[in-house]
């Protein structure tokens, strides 16, 4: 059974992460956040399309995404290739995680359809899960043998290792959003969910926020400058953060400008 805790404040919040860290003896953690408590934990590829024709989207994003992007990767490093995709929507075998609790709490409680939700934050120890998929405890690169076998899998091709693992990958940050998210991933070979299979208590932690706290902790994080042009710093989100800010919004008619509320009586 995972272990579960609900926050409401910013000090319970913090509380659940140093618990979290003490109930794995100190390992260090990765944080997931998603918008709905009753959401697993597995990739968009499992999900939201047909996991057959990953290769056919994979190959048409390729063929398509060079003239758009202005330093794409070698066409054959499919590793560079998917986590480019993965950051910009595409359903992939890869699920982004943090490494600041901050940033996976955003996603979390950001607006959109799901603030009558409540929110759930994921305490991952990634030495922990490698451990449990039969490797040493440690982060693995993307290069490693272990995880070489899920890479070309994606792309169809067949190999001789295990393509049904879930392991933690340090990721390369090639793009801005990598570093300013503090992104890291899991690469998963399985639609299994994370948080379903037998052992996940052995490297998984929840963590809930109620849907009607979910406003105060993003505004909490606004003040700490943890905000969507922060984390995706393009000029599309810049535009919408700006549009947010207070003394910018449309005053109420009652609390209009001096000017605006002269006598308009016009029978003189």
């Amino acid at each position: 059974m995972l272990e579960t805790c609900t926050v409401t404040t910013f000090s319970e919040f913090w509380g659940a992460i140093e618990a979290s860290v003490r109930g794995f003896s100190g390992e260090f953690l990765w944080w997931r956040g998603q918008a709905r408590a009753d959401w697993s934990v597995t990739p968009s590829l499992y999900h939201k399309c047909r996991a057959e024709l990953e290769t056919d989207m994979i190959v048409r994003f390729i063929n398509r995404a060079r003239p758009r992007y202005s330093r794409p990767p070698e066409t054959n490093d499919i590793r560079s290739w998917l986590l480019l995709m993965q950051h910009h929507g595409l359903p992939t075998r890869l699920l982004d995680w943090s490494e600041s609790p901050l940033v996976a709490l955003f996603f979390a409680v950001r607006e959109g359809e799901h603030l009558a939700h409540p929110g759930v934050l994921w305490a991952l120890s990634p030495a922990l899960l490698n451990k449990s998929q039969g490797k040493s405890d440690r982060i693995l690169g993307v290069s490693d043998s272990a995880v070489l076998p899920l890479w070309e899998a994606a792309v169809g091709r067949v190999t001789s290792g295990d393509t049904d693992k879930i392991f933690a990958i340090a990721a390369d940050h090639f793009d801005v959003r990598h570093m300013v998210q503090s992104c890291e991933c899991t690469i998963h070979g399985t639609h299994k969910p994370l948080n379903l299979l037998p052992d996940a208590a052995n490297y998984l932690r929840r963590i809930e926020i109620p849907a009607e706290f979910k406003q105060s902790f993003l505004t909490y994080l606004a003040y700490m400058g943890i905000t969507e042009s922060y984390l995706f710093p393009d000029l599309d989100h810049l535009a919408k953060d700006v549009q947010r800010l207070p003394f910018v919004k449309q005053p109420k008619p009652d609390s209009a400008p001096d000017h605006a509320r002269k006598n308009t009586n016009t029978s003189d």
